[in-house]
């Protein structure tokens, strides 16, 4: 794992288990430290698709492909501009 995974990991480890334990816990008695395993299984299935060159990317075709999804499950009443619901300016 890179370094740059590492840090993404160690992140999102953070957030499952100290957000999500702390929450959960307090509103629906839910421990963090019961679903541990299996929530590392699912933080090191899911490392691999954060691997990209660019970090944070959006690609334009599957917005629309959403939208179009979107469209023909009657869940948009209308076409949008798809190009003003995200941008990739701020990405290296």
């Amino acid at each position: 794992m890179t370094g740059r995974l590492r840090v993404l990991a160690a992140v999102v480890a953070g957030v499952i288990c100290g957000w999500g334990g702390y929450w959960l816990g307090h509103l629906a008695g839910w421990s963090a430290d019961a679903d541990w395993p299996v929530q590392m299984q699912v933080l090191t299935r899911s490392i691999g698709l954060w691997e990209t060159d660019r970090v944070g990317y959006s690609d334009p075709q599957a917005w629309e492909n959403m939208h179009d999804l979107l469209l023909n499950m009657k869940l948009l009443a209308k076409p949008l501009d798809v190009s003003k619901a995200f941008t990739n300016e701020f990405v290296p």
